[in-house]
């Protein structure tokens, strides 16, 4: 029997081009709990991301063909509000996502708690609401 307020299995989809990193994501999201699907390019996730209507989509952002980024302009059209995080090794990537409150970004290497910690926190901002502004008294006269 499902608890009403049992928290609902949160769905990631992971591109990676790399097979060995997709994984290991793969295995480690698992563990946390996450129902996890994968693509090996951004094309398989243009169309998993219609299929399989995930609340995350965890991106390498260099990638052969569609990188990262380009993938992230497309799924942003399909779906608007979709939470994105990126991952690159390099560190010219690290502003990519910058301002966007629906996405964030992680140099590898990192950390299983900071992955975790990062997605949370990436899935949690539209549960609560933190991303929309707040409204303010009008204290014009």
């Amino acid at each position: 029997a499902v608890q009403p307020d049992a928290m609902p299995i949160r769905k990631i989809l992971i591109v990676d081009d790399a097979a060995t990193d997709r994984q290991f994501l793969l295995d480690a999201l698992s563990r946390e709990g996450y129902q996890c699907v994968t693509a090996e390019n951004g094309e398989e996730a243009v169309l998993k991301s219609k299929s399989e209507s995930p609340d995350l989509i965890l991106m390498d952002v260099v990638m052969p063909g569609m990188s990262g980024t380009e993938l992230a302009k497309h799924l942003r059209v399909i779906k608007p509000g979709l939470k994105l995080l990126f991952i690159s090794g390099y560190s010219d990537d690290v502003n990519i996502g910058a301002g966007d409150p629906a996405s964030a970004y992680l140099q590898k290497p990192f950390t299983l708690e900071t992955l975790a910690r990062t997605i949370r926190e990436l899935l949690d901002t539209t549960q609560t609401g933190v991303t929309r502004p707040i409204p303010q008294p009008n204290t014009a006269r």
